[in-house]
């Protein structure tokens, strides 16, 4: 069975190696990281993460983080992925891929168990997201940024992807306790959903429990794989509140932020949904540790998205 997250670009350890020496880096060590939808990503010194285009969609992924993030960086007082190693297309491996500095610590779905209820985690991400969300945008970024974004927010594209991949791993929405009647009923809801598309920012634009490092204290101390970067709406962004924390802690993480209005938590938990929807068969297949988080963000978000919609009728 064919799955969309396939590797399609051949990675191995030693054309890394060639490649981390063409750009100046002297390897003393390396070892592979891990790997995720788009990208494969190398350890490298103890010190630097390299990562590499591991499917066709990634290109563009790759190629809007070099253009955006050393920009937004400069912005923000918090961690990211800020690349300082750039490698450009070559015949040994025609993608640009990209190493920075590793952000010491580890990620949310590693370190806990969900959902968080840690005020302060919420605070300091509300507050994290908040900073972000308020970088000027430089306009020559809206004509740099690759590909077309706008597939988060399109009802009829998320209706019938999403519906594929609960028909294609209705087994482990079952296991999960996901009954695919249930999902459908869910999924039918997206025809009655009209946003308002305003106050466009830059975005992490994939921010959930994989992409959030945090200290030894379990509290954020990063934000890392910023592949779908790109300007957009606030609540795609905020949907990782719903997926990462309990009602109270959710609270928090809006009322830091700012204020967060009925169509912004809508868009955060249509985001959110779809998001869980369509990665459960991922993490169940391959039987990753993190599939309790996406078990426990989709019945969150369940729960958030039907609430939101009710006030919207209302």
């Amino acid at each position: 069975m064919s799955n969309i997250w396939d590797q399609t670009i051949d990675v191995n350890e030693e054309l890394v190696r060639a490649l981390i020496t063409q750009v100046g880096l002297d390897v003393r060590t390396i070892e592979l990281l891990g790997e995720g939808y788009d990208n494969v990503a190398y350890l490298v010194n103890n010190e630097w993460v390299f990562r590499f285009p591991r499917r066709e969609l990634g290109i563009m992924c790759m190629e809007n983080e070099i253009a955006i993030l050393p920009y937004i960086a400069e912005q923000v007082s918090f961690q990211l992925t800020n690349p300082k190693f750039i490698g450009t297309p070559s015949d040994a491996y025609p993608y640009p891929f990209a190493g920075y500095h590793i952000v010491p610590g580890k990620t949310l779905c590693e370190a806990a168990q969900p959902l968080i209820d840690d005020l302060k985690f919420a605070r300091t991400l509300g507050l994290w997201l908040k900073e972000l969300h308020s970088v000027p945008i430089k306009q020559e970024h809206l004509q740099l940024i690759k590909g077309d974004n706008s597939w988060r927010l399109d009802i009829e594209n998320r209706v019938k992807f999403i519906t594929s991949q609960v028909v294609k791993y209705e087994q482990y929405f079952t296991a999960a306790g996901f009954p695919q009647a249930q999902l459908l009923d869910i999924i039918n809801l997206f025809h009655k959903l009209d946003f308002k598309l305003d106050n466009p920012c830059y975005l992490h634009g994939d921010l959930y429990f994989r992409h959030i490092v945090v200290d030894e204290n379990i509290l954020p101390c990063g934000l890392i794989d910023w592949g779908d970067t790109h300007i957009g709406q606030p609540g795609i962004d905020l949907s990782a509140g719903i997926m990462i924390f309990n009602e109270t802690a959710l609270e928090e993480f809006f009322a830091s932020y700012g204020e967060v209005g009925d169509d912004t938590r809508l868009i955060a938990s249509f985001r959110s949904l779809c998001h869980n929807l369509g990665s459960l068969g991922y993490f169940h297949q391959k039987n990753l540790s993190a599939k309790v988080w996406v078990d426990a963000a989709l019945h969150n978000s369940i729960a958030k998205f039907i609430k939101y919609i009710n006030i919207k009728k209302t």
